[in-house]
């Protein structure tokens, strides 16, 4: 299979396979496709004609990057906890923007995503572009920021300001829900006063929260997406009280900050 029908989902990003017979059978030609498509667009999204099994999910993260360990993550966060207890879990994280893992020394690339089951309210994840909100963003803030890093948890720290490596497109790098302060300098200083970090927090937040480039991934069950964490941000809907919703997370090594 050397090439894949699509059709855009907003200008911004997003774009949504068409016309596919079988994206589990990874030659190279789809491979290259499919990381050209994530490269230019961000998001992908597979209609779930079916379940894909953990194999076929696992093999086409591992075409795409490394494979990333541990390789399944299930929502809502209480199931998380359950089957990681040991682990540091923000309760509740997902509905905050955010890019997965971003408390890692090398925060993930891609996120592969499949919809297991659903809720009978339906659920919804929203994107929004983060290369576009770079883009928008006053020149003021630009020259104030572009020596600004984000600590995340376990005193884990990254440019606030950045290049995409493969587009090399200006584009921020954001996660409210495990952020705690901003230093005024990339390579170490001093810790903003908590006031000026949350103005910061908060305008971005509420900026990704206004953008025309926000996408609403309606989620059917055996749903694909696949994302990339460089260029997007992405939160889930609010679950209401003892509805279950299943996703299953794969993600790529991050190798680039």
């Amino acid at each position: 299979m050397s090439t894949l029908k699509f059709r855009k989902i907003n200008q911004y990003i997003g774009i949504e396979l068409e016309e596919y017979d079988d994206i589990t059978v990874l030659d190279t030609p789809t491979i290259n496709t499919i990381k050209q498509l994530v490269r230019t667009y961000s998001v992908v999204v597979i209609k779930g004609k079916r379940k894909w099994t953990g194999a076929e999910q696992m093999a086409l993260t591992d075409a795409l990057g490394k494979l990333e360990l541990p390789v399944v993550y299930s929502i809502p966060p209480a199931q998380v906890e359950e089957r990681k207890s040991d682990a540091k879990v923000t309760k509740g994280s997902g509905v905050f923007w955010h890019s997965d893992n971003s408390y890692h020394e090398r925060p993930s690339h891609i996120s592969v995503f499949q919809m297991v089951e659903i809720p009978k309210s339906g659920t919804v994840t929203s994107f929004a572009s983060l290369i576009n909100l770079s883009t928008n963003l006053p020149e003021k803030d630009r020259k104030l920021w572009r020596d600004y890093a984000v600590v995340y948890r376990d005193n884990v720290v990254h440019p606030l300001l950045w290049k995409h490596p493969f587009n090399g497109q200006n584009t921020i790098y954001f996660d409210i829900g495990f952020s705690t302060d901003i230093l005024n300098h990339c390579d170490g200083g001093n810790k903003l006063p908590m006031k000026e970090s949350n103005q910061i927090f908060n305008y971005i937040n509420n900026r990704l929260s206004d953008e025309a480039s926000i996408l609403k991934h309606q989620w059917e069950e055996g749903d694909i997406v696949i994302l990339d964490n460089y260029a997007v941000a992405h939160r889930a809907d609010i679950l209401l009280e003892n509805e279950k919703r299943t996703l299953l997370r794969m993600t790529t090594e991050g190798i680039y900050f």
